[in-house]
């Protein structure tokens, strides 16, 4: 008995497999600080992977404020401020030991606290190779701030009449990130007059007059 076999060479080894990873930058902020939301594509194919598009649909309450950068070509739009898309980007052909990549950054903001998941679906990039298989997402927290607290302490604490004693303010800060433009005003008590215009953290013009006010911005 003959038997034939056939072997059949086809193009669709070519087809890559795309994937997609994204990530914030701060991933932490305040309400009305930026972030930069970055998306990369990979394609661990050896040719490259033309007609990248994608539809990034941001969480409600983020919008985007401005295009930071793209290394993928074609067209990075922001417009409407709620979503991120590319169309007839490139993503290039990998060696064979490692994936060609691409990506893109957009800066983004949000006024209101709460977490923020924002992710790029199965099939949401699509190219001249194919479309990713797995989904990526990240988080955004946009954190409450909460109030500063303080105290403050003379030492030492009892003194004779033209004697000097150092008065200390400190802020505390419970957030998770720096509070600037710190500002207060401290009004000392009859009779007692700031006696140097040296202040820690702050500024006071040198041979300034002694002041009852201690202010520090």
């Amino acid at each position: 008995m003959f038997v034939a076999t056939a072997f059949v060479l086809s193009n669709s080894a070519a087809w890559a497999v795309i994937d997609v990873n994204k990530s914030f930058a701060p991933i932490n902020i305040f309400p009305g600080q930026t972030s930069t939301v970055t998306i990369n594509l990979f394609n661990s194919q050896t040719l490259p992977a033309t007609s990248a598009t994608f539809t990034d649909t941001l969480p409600a309450n983020v919008i985007a404020t401005s295009v930071l950068s793209n290394t993928c070509g074609g067209t990075l739009s922001i417009t409407p401020s709620t979503q991120v898309s590319l169309s007839g980007g490139t993503v290039p052909a990998g060696t064979g030991a490692n994936s060609g990549t691409c990506a893109v950054s957009v800066v983004v903001t949000s006024a209101t606290p709460g977490a923020y998941v924002n992710t790029v679906p199965v099939g949401g990039v699509s190219t001249s190779l194919g479309s990713n298989p797995g989904a990526a997402s990240a988080t955004l927290t946009v954190a409450t701030v909460l109030g500063l607290t303080g105290s403050k302490s003379f030492s030492p604490s009892t003194i004779h009449v033209t004697g000097l004693s150092t008065l200390t303010i400190t802020l505390t800060n419970p957030n998770i990130g720096a509070l600037t433009n710190a500002t207060f005003t401290d009004t000392l008590p009859t009779p007692l007059l700031i006696a140097s215009p040296l202040v820690t953290g702050g500024r006071r013009a040198a041979g300034a007059p002694p002041s009852p006010l201690h202010r520090c911005s």
